[in-house]
C-alpha cells in the first residue's frame, strides 16, 4: 500500500512539473467570457502531459499577468517567437507561468 501511495505522488509530481513549450508565435490572443483570464493559442501546437487542449491559459491572479498580457500583444504584433514556461493544467488548458521572448 505504502508502495502504491509513493508511485501515485512521484507520477502526480512529475505530470505537473513545470516545462518550456518550444519557441512559437502567438496565433491568437482572447479573454475569458466570464473574466476568467487570457487564452492564448500559438503556430506550434504542443500539450503537455497532463493536459489535452494546446491552448494557453493565463489567470488573472498570476503576479506576472501584466507582464505576460504585454509580450504576448508585442510578439503578436511583431510576429516574433515566444516560450512559455507551463506549470500544470486547468481543466483541458495548460497554465502559463511566464513568457520568455526570442528572435
Amino acid at each position: 500500500m505504502k508502495k502504491l501511495i509513493l508511485l501515485m505522488f512521484v507520477a502526480f509530481s512529475i505530470s505537473n512539473a513545470d516545462a518550456n513549450l518550444p519557441a512559437s508565435t502567438i496565433k491568437h490572443i482572447a479573454t475569458g467570457a466570464a473574466e476568467e483570464g487570457l487564452f492564448l493559442s500559438i503556430d506550434n501546437p504542443t500539450v503537455v502531459e497532463g493536459c489535452i487542449n494546446p491552448r494557453i491559459y493565463v489567470s488573472p491572479t498570476n503576479k506576472m499577468y501584466n507582464e505576460i498580457l504585454s509580450i504576448s500583444l508585442s510578439s503578436f504584433h511583431a510576429s516574433t517567437n515566444v516560450v512559455f514556461r507551463i506549470s500544470g493544467c486547468r481543466g483541458k488548458n495548460m497554465i502559463a507561468k511566464s513568457i520568455t521572448i526570442t528572435k
